[in-house]
């Protein structure tokens, strides 16, 4: 898998362990097994778009964090890349 991948899993590892929750708890809030979470976790795996929005909701952060890393405040995503 990508490099992008592998950021989205480290920020949802990160984001677990900060909130506290073990990996078998969070798959069964995502409702996919623990191999998934690991493979997601691992940026084996793609995240569907469902889990993206349930991933927000657990961990109250904005879907452009768990995609792109932004902080949640209003950035344009492609601004930011130009800046870079």
């Amino acid at each position: 898998m990508a490099h992008f991948e592998k950021e989205i899993g480290k920020r949802i590892r990160r984001l677990r362990l900060e909130r506290g929750y073990s990996c078998e708890e969070l798959a069964v809030m995502l409702d996919i097994n623990v191999e998934m979470m690991n493979l997601l976790e691992q940026g084996k795996m793609r995240l569907f778009v469902d889990n993206v929005s349930k991933l927000a909701i657990i961990f109250d952060v904005t879907t452009d964090y768990i995609i792109y890393g932004l902080d949640g405040k209003k950035q344009n995503y492609y601004a930011r890349l130009t800046d870079e």
